[in-house]
């Protein structure tokens, strides 16, 4: 049977922990007290609940009378949120509602963030409700981000977060809706597409949805969404649309594409110079148009002795044979410095001021000869350019090639001058400055051995064409003293406008490092190997295996994907 332990008059010494044993020949069992012994004056709430919040009266009796207290009990309760959305979506220019409703005791103080930066409630947009939530009137797109809300009182605080996401619907870049190509060119028609979410692209043809997969070597999908055709033909000639949607709507573009026939020349050489008849035939007649095609070719130096050894007093040749088309003008240097060729003419002319008239004084030396063939010839000065180039402190240097007719013969003259002047004076306005003279006139008096000309010239400053508005290049511009050029990034070359870049086939200049049992792909700056259907990849710089097989016997294979063959 059970024992009980029974306490009389319960003191406060007799709290402590209390232990009953239970035990047999079989073993043993333990059960503990713990008891506390509370003041008799002493109200103890256990778990106490908001509901025992309010004003609690203690009274205290005996013979002589009786005494009270009254103790203000408030049960303070953390922030609580209730659970909301993770994500709100919201098209553009509308209202958003975020939800956040806390409750605790005291009422809880609620306060929102955006990508961790504070929001003002004073912001003409923004809309705090007495409940906790965040109201945006209207959603602009620069609302888009996380947003946290935040509830916190004395007793702790709670937080949730939510994204926001503005959506808007896909616009589409304008741009010219008729294009006209040339056939077997490769082009490119934009479609240059912006929205939230990010829209997805797809291209039409006379109302025929293209399919990349079965046409990739007629069309490919740019990543700028824009549609390379690879090499349009007469085929081509048709209306293509661009349409672009997204859960918000949809935008489309339309094009009017008309290809024009071309002759292309893979590699001109010069039998491929001659006249040329483009003939365009219809039901209602025929048209001609001639052109004529002039094949240049670089000049090419037969290659030359690298050491020639003469005797002294004798003379010798040194060959210099050139090939080109047209034919090249050779020019000997000599450690740098150009050997003229026939006669050297030089001129030094010291200006000592102006006369009474205002006419420029000039001292001039003329050292050298004229060429017996000018001596009695009719000349004729034709307009010219002079390049005058900074060249150090109170120095210039101006460089020509000056034109004539010679007894109505075209001829030129090579001039280089050298100018110097007062330092103190300072540079030059411009590094490099152009002087065209033009309505060249002139007359020889015999009496007075004069010779009297006229001219209108104009001077202006070289021009940074790569900065100054549009750059006329495609890719990388570099500006020189009177010219600029073009270069393109790795895996393009410059096209014939020497302006624009085009992408290298490496595949169809067989240029790749695929080998010979790989199809090689070209992709837009480089190229990609891969192996055939039933064939596998061995590892990088090795080529396909046959699986199944210990080696390849696939035959070379070359495909493009930008360009055919022609």
């Amino acid at each position: 049977g059970g024992r009980i332990l029974q306490l009389s008059l319960v003191q406060a010494e007799d709290a402590g922990r209390y232990s009953c044993k239970a035990s047999n020949e079989v073993g043993e069992d333990w059960l503990h007290y713990e008891l506390l012994v509370l003041s008799t004056h002493t109200l103890r709430l256990a778990r106490v609940q908001p509901a025992d919040s309010g004003t609690y009266l203690c009274e205290a009796l005996n013979a002589a009378g009786r005494d009270q207290k009254t103790v203000q009990l408030d049960v303070l309760v953390a922030p609580t949120i209730q659970p909301g959305p993770n994500v709100v979506d919201i098209p553009v220019n509308r209202t958003a509602l975020l939800p956040c409703q806390a409750h605790g005791v005291p009422t809880p103080l609620m306060s929102w963030r955006k990508d961790g930066i504070p929001l003002d409630p004073g912001s003409p947009r923004l809309e705090f409700l007495p409940e906790g939530s965040l109201r945006i009137d209207p959603v602009l797109e620069q609302d888009a981000g996380h947003y946290l809300c935040v509830a916190s009182n004395s007793a702790g605080s709670d937080r949730q977060g939510l994204d926001l996401r503005v959506l808007e619907p896909p616009t589409i870049a304008p741009g010219p809706s008729n294009l006209t190509l040339t056939a077997h060119s490769p082009a490119s028609l934009p479609c240059e597409a912006k929205g939230s979410p990010k829209p997805l692209v797809s291209w039409w043809k006379d109302g025929q949805k293209l399919d990349f997969r079965l046409q990739q070597d007629a069309y490919r999908l740019l990543p700028s969404n824009a549609l390379l055709l690879a090499a349009p033909s007469p085929q081509d000639s048709a209306q293509f649309e661009c349409v672009v949607s997204n859960e918000v709507g949809e935008s489309r573009r339309r094009y009017q594409v008309t290809v024009h026939g071309a002759l292309e020349i893979e590699q001109a050489l010069p039998i491929h110079a001659g006249r040329y008849t483009c003939t365009a035939r219809n039901s209602a007649g025929m048209a001609r148009k001639h052109m004529v095609l002039i094949v240049q070719a670089s000049p090419v130096v037969k290659p030359l002795p690298s050491v020639v050894q003469a005797v002294e007093s004798e003379e010798v040749l040194l060959p210099c044979e050139a090939s080109g088309i047209p034919q090249p003008v050779v020019i000997w240097q000599k450690e740098g410095l150009s050997i003229p060729e026939g006669e050297l003419l030089t001129m030094t002319q010291m200006a000592r001021g102006l006369d009474p008239d205002g006419l420029l004084l000039l001292e001039v030396t003329i050292n050298g000869m004229i060429p017996e063939s000018l001596a009695d010839a009719d000349l004729h000065m034709q307009d010219f350019q002079e390049n005058y180039v900074q060249t150090g402190p109170g120095q210039l240097f101006v460089g020509s090639t000056q034109h004539f007719l010679h007894d109505s013969l075209p001829a030129s003259l090579r001039c280089n001058h050298s100018i110097q002047y007062d330092k103190a004076r300072g540079p030059q306005p411009q590094l490099v400055q152009h002087l065209r003279a033009s309505s060249i006139s002139s007359t020889f008096d015999p009496e007075a051995e004069a010779l009297r000309f006229q001219l209108t010239t104009a001077l202006q400053a070289d021009r940074n064409e790569c900065s100054a508005g549009p750059s006329p290049c495609s890719h990388t511009c570099r500006n020189a003293p009177g010219h600029f050029s073009c270069s393109c990034p790795t895996g393009f070359t410059l096209a014939r406008d020497h302006r624009n870049c085009r992408d290298v086939d490496e595949c169809l200049e067989q240029l790749d490092e695929c080998h010979y049992n790989q199809l090689c792909e070209n992709t837009a700056g480089s190229h990609h190997c891969s192996c055939p259907r039933g064939y596998r990849q061995q590892g990088h710089g090795l080529p396909c295996l046959g699986k199944g097989t210990a080696s390849p016997s696939l035959g070379p294979v070359c495909h493009s994907a930008l360009a055919q063959d022609k």
